[in-house]
């Protein structure tokens, strides 16, 4: 597995991989109506690391919608290249 997502809410952590970073969100295991709280999405790529906070219904909605998680991987996998 090539990259490693990580969401901290709610005081627990739930881990997902995969060869992308679309991937790798689509494997954390909860879907959007177990999200309750604010919470921390970390992607890392080998020692590559970087880290977003995202508010409850932002959050919720990238696990909703398949187009908005698209866009999300886009935009940490914009920030892991730089």
């Amino acid at each position: 597995m090539k990259y490693q997502v990580a969401l901290k809410t709610g005081g627990l952590e739930y881990l997902g991989e995969g060869e992308t970073i679309y991937d790798a969100l689509s494997n954390l295991p909860l879907d959007w109506t177990q999200i309750k709280l604010k919470g921390t999405l970390i992607v890392s790529e080998g020692d590559k690391t970087h880290e977003k906070n995202f508010f409850v219904k932002p959050l919720r909605m990238i696990f909703a919608n398949k187009g908005r998680r698209m866009g999300v991987a886009r935009q940490f996998q914009y920030f892991l290249d730089r």
